[in-house]
């Protein structure tokens, strides 16, 4: 080629376009490194980046970080949202968790005994109560029967208990399960209910759970009743 053609319009033209794409790409790949850059790249090429795939062009791997930093600052926004809206929930419901748990409690009658055997059908020993009543004193068992079931090894449980505190006495009623049968060691569990009371206990009501466990080697019963009073 001439000088003439080399200085011809055209040709000074194709030469400035490849000088400066040539001088972009250095400068890409040059100076990448030292801060976040924004390219002219469309949306989808973003896309196969945060896929993992490389950006094809200047044969590197662009770090496009403005685009990474957007993500994380979308990411914690998100999340700090759903925390606020997850800690107004919980504060919201903790007052209506902790009024119902009152007004549960209000109710509920928690007794502990420890009792000996005084004859084939009673019991006698000592009793600790709170919840909604609180007192202690002296418990005693009667007409307690064990009727074996069947085939099985258990028997049928039921008898009546008293409470004797220092603020009244309360009478209750109890038929649960007792087993296994023939053991030194029996566990009996099942259901009671409040007959009556005197003094701060007249008129009540309710009805729960009770467990007990017996060793007859030391003649010792160990039990707990947890229940409801219903008025």
């Amino acid at each position: 080629m001439n000088k003439e053609a080399w200085n011809s319009p055209l040709c000074m033209q194709k030469i400035g376009r490849r000088r400066k794409n040539a001088h972009q790409i250095s400068g890409w790949i040059g100076s990448h490194r030292q801060g976040p850059h924004v390219f002219p790249i469309k949306a989808k090429t973003f896309s196969r980046y945060r896929a993992g795939r490389s950006v094809k062009g200047a044969g590197s791997r662009l770090l496009f970080k403005e685009d990474i930093m957007e993500e994380r600052r979308v990411s914690r926004r998100e999340v700090l949202k759903l925390a606020g809206a997850a800690g107004a929930v919980g504060v919201a419901g903790m007052p209506i968790v902790a009024v119902a748990a009152e007004t549960s409690d209000e109710k509920r009658l928690f007794i502990g005994f420890s009792l000996h055997p005084t004859g084939p059908t009673s019991t006698a020993g000592t009793f600790v109560m709170s919840g909604r009543f609180e007192d202690s004193g002296a418990s005693t068992a009667s007409d307690i029967a064990l009727v074996p079931i069947g085939n099985t090894d258990r028997s049928r449980l039921s008898g009546n208990q008293q409470f004797v505190g220092q603020k009244g006495t309360i009478f209750t009623h109890f038929e649960g399960i007792s087993f296994p049968n023939a053991n030194p060691h029996v566990v009996g569990e099942g259901q009671f209910m409040i007959l009556s009371g005197t003094d701060a206990y007249a008129g009540a009501r309710g009805r729960g759970s009770f467990v007990v466990v017996v060793d007859f080697l030391s003649s010792q019963l160990i039990g707990t009743e947890t229940g409801n009073v219903e008025s």
